[in-house]
């Protein structure tokens, strides 16, 4: 892997991505886990063992693409009588995974507007200090500061939608989640996932070439 590869696969990381992908494994086709899906996202009174789902009117909003789904989430703001606009979205796609079982795997990424948010609060300030007569390296440290602050702020933001997804997902699926029994990751023929396989295989390409 190049420097810029590395580079670039890191900042999408940082940036783009929130978190890890998560994986689910379910015994219905991915039609049904969508039908189950809408009809949850819905709330019922024959439904009150999800009444948390909805709890401070939270609402899931489900869009089917070709492979799999698109998902946000908004909540009411009470004391201005509107809704809050989403900033993660969630992309959902199956795929199959042996007999009968189906891999449904959940990416989210912070929505591009949001990501410019980001700026927005310490590009003004910034615009403010630099004409005080404090010394740059203050005005510096506190301009990044601020947009450590501002990002920290929209991250969490953008996780705590994240979380609130995944829990939708299982809640909503949770009948027809599957047990797959895994190897332990300490076996010496298996790779953990979470590692980087191409360092994992040039590691594993230097060792054969000393052997």
């Amino acid at each position: 892997m190049s420097r810029w590869d590395w580079l670039k696969k890191h900042l999408i990381t940082l940036f783009w991505q929130v978190d890890k992908p998560v994986l689910l494994v379910v015994d219905v086709s991915p039609q049904t886990c969508l039908q189950l899906m809408k009809t949850a996202s819905k709330p019922s009174v024959s439904r009150l063992h999800h009444r948390n789902l909805f709890a401070d009117g939270r609402r899931y909003h489900l869009e089917p693409t070709s492979n799999g789904f698109e998902m946000t989430t908004t909540h009411k703001i009470w004391w201005q009588r509107r809704r809050t606009v989403f900033s993660a979205v969630m992309n959902g796609s199956f795929s199959a995974f042996g007999d009968n079982l189906f891999r449904l795997r959940l990416d989210t990424h912070i929505r591009l507007i949001y990501l410019l948010d980001v700026f927005l609060l310490p590009v003004f300030m910034t615009s403010i200090l630099i004409y005080t007569p404090w010394h740059p390296l203050i005005i510096i440290a506190l301009s990044l500061i601020l947009l450590g602050l501002s990002w920290s702020a929209h991250r969490s933001q953008v996780a705590f939608e994240m979380n609130e997804m995944v829990w939708f997902i299982r809640k909503s699926l949770e009948d027809h989640l599957a047990e797959v029994e895994q190897l332990p990751t300490d076996n010496p023929v298996v790779m953990n996932l979470d590692q980087d396989f191409e360092r994992e295989w040039q590691r594993f390409y230097s060792n054969q070439k000393k052997g």
